[in-house]
Formats: structure tokens, sequence, C-alpha cells
């Protein structure tokens, strides 16, 4: 079920459009519409808004960058929600201690804690997305993940109730978080002093990644988890997928386990892509690839 446009029109500090497609919202850049796309500018109008979606029991998701997020050609029929400006900022609570709100890019994070002298991000270097797709996802690389520095995550139950989850009180691992059934508006970290020549080799070896991987934009980032003591990267490769090429999407020379959207590409090829190439790791290595991108929307 979903409200009345103009319903959540009425709400004070929330922007409401109806059939924003979704392809201008997400790196992957494809994806019909959404039918209602709201973005709550403060808390004030995100718990408003949550309480009209609980009480109409609407079907809804909240969207940060878009960076592992790939919408269907035929859209989503529920409400998107987007945090506005206010739900973008990075407060020192304590000398190793910062509070940073759900919007802000993970970029900034980890360029903020530098300039802090302040270390224990740097594998989230050139990782992209917002905080709260970051904390929902645990972000991270070589096993590690955001919420290793997370002490607190606050947010709203989907009742509009304001909420703080201490550590120790969900469970997380690598790409994994359960027990934070919340919309996220921020976390706080605790990091640790620098040390500055430790900092620069690690800056320096995720650099290293970054630059060897394609542009963030046209791409939805990593395709498939890494399976057990393996990569899916390595897997696809060897399956022959390197280049293969669907309508106007296609598997990256550079990374296999990349898609790229080559300025034309339908979901639908995105998806078909997707489709082939984790049946032809399973046929070749009897590895079943399980999906690190979410996938959202009618007809899939």
């Amino acid at each position: 079920m979903v409200p009345e446009v103009s319903m959540l029109m009425e709400l004070e500090n929330v922007a409401c459009r109806n059939a924003q497609p979704m392809s201008r919202f997400t790196s992957m850049q494809v994806g019909g519409p959404a039918n209602i796309f709201v973005e709550p500018e403060d808390m004030e109008g995100l718990s408003s808004l949550i309480k009209i979606l609980d009480e109409e029991k609407a079907s809804y998701i909240v969207l940060g960058g878009g960076t592992n997020t790939i919408f269907t050609d035929d859209g989503y029929a529920g409400v998107v929600i987007h945090l506005g400006e206010d739900f973008r900022y990075i407060r020192r609570k304590g000398e190793h201690d910062l509070e940073v709100g759900a919007a802000t890019p993970l970029s900034i994070l980890v360029g903020r804690s530098i300039e802090l002298g302040l270390m224990g991000l740097e594998f989230c270097h050139g990782i992209p997305g917002t905080i709260g797709g970051a904390a929902a996802g645990n972000a991270g690389r070589d096993g590690l993940g955001i919420h290793d520095a997370v002490t607190k995550v606050h947010g709203l139950t989907r009742s509009g109730k304001y909420v703080t989850i201490s550590r120790g009180d969900y469970s997380y691992k690598y790409r994994f978080v359960e027990g934070l059934d919340i919309i996220i508006t921020s976390i706080e970290v605790s990091l640790e002093p620098v040390d500055p020549v430790l900092q620069k080799k690690l800056l320096d070896k995720y650099e290293d990644v970054r630059i060897k991987q394609p542009s963030a934009q046209g791409t939805c980032g990593s395709i498939f988890k890494n399976p057990p003591n393996d990569s899916a990267g390595r897997l696809i490769e060897a399956a022959g997928l390197k280049g293969r090429k669907i309508g106007g999407a296609s598997v990256s020379t550079q990374h296999a386990n990349w898609i790229i959207n080559n300025g034309n590409a339908s979901a639908s090829n995105v998806l078909s892509l997707i489709t082939e190439m984790r049946d032809e790791v399973h046929k070749k290595f009897h590895i079943l690839l399980e999906p690190e991108v979410k996938i959202i929307g009618e007809g899939f």
C-alpha cells in the first residue's frame, strides 16, 4: 500500500516528488521510476514521515548514495526515502570519538579523521557511498568493516521512535549486520591516535586498490561477495566472462566482478549479465556466488 502523494506533500520539512527515475539516484545509472521519492530535511521531518508510512502500512526503502543498488526497469512501487542535508555532518564527541550523520559520504569521514590526526578507517579509503549505507552493510575490505570502529548507532524504528543501539546489542561481520532494523540517522565511531608511518602505508595500499578498479560512475561496485578462500573476480574471469556484453552492459575488463554501464544500458541488461555471471561460475566451478549488490523493484 502506498499513501497519496498529497498526504506526504503536506508534511513540513519533507520534499516529495512522484515518478522519479532511479537511474538518477544510483551509480549504475539504470532503473525505472519510484512511485514516490521523499527527502526529509531533518529528524522532525523524518519522524513525521515514518509515522505516516507506518500508519498506512506503506512499503518503503532508504536509499543512501545508491552505489550498491540496482532498481529494475519497472521501478519501485513504494516510497524511496533519501535523507537530506541535516543528516550530513561530523561532530567530535571526544578526543578520539566522532558522531557522523547518515547522509555523510564515507570518503568525507575518512578524510576528516585524517585531518583530526586519527586512524582506524583507512581500509574505507576509496569506498563510495554514505555512512548510512556503509553502516547498514558493514562496508569495508580485507575482512574489516566499519562496525569494527562503531560504538553506537542512532536511528528511528519502523514506528518512528528514536533509539540508540550500542555495539554488543547487535551482531555483525564483514558485509553483514543483524539486529539493526532501524532507519540509521547517525553512528558514533571510536578511532585511535595516528601513527603517521602506518597510516601512509595503509592509505597507499588502498589507493593502489582504488586506481585498479573502474570509475564509480556507471558501475555499482562489486556484484558478488567473495566466497570463502576465493575471489569472485577470479572465478568470473576464469569462467571466460571478462568483457562479456549484453546490450549496453559489459563485464569490466579491468575487474571481472564489476559491471560497466557503457552509456545506454537498461536494468534488464545489467540483471541478465548478473544472472549469466552467476550461472557460468556455478556451471564451471560448482560455486554459487551470492550477490553483494542490492536489487530492488518490480519484475525481478
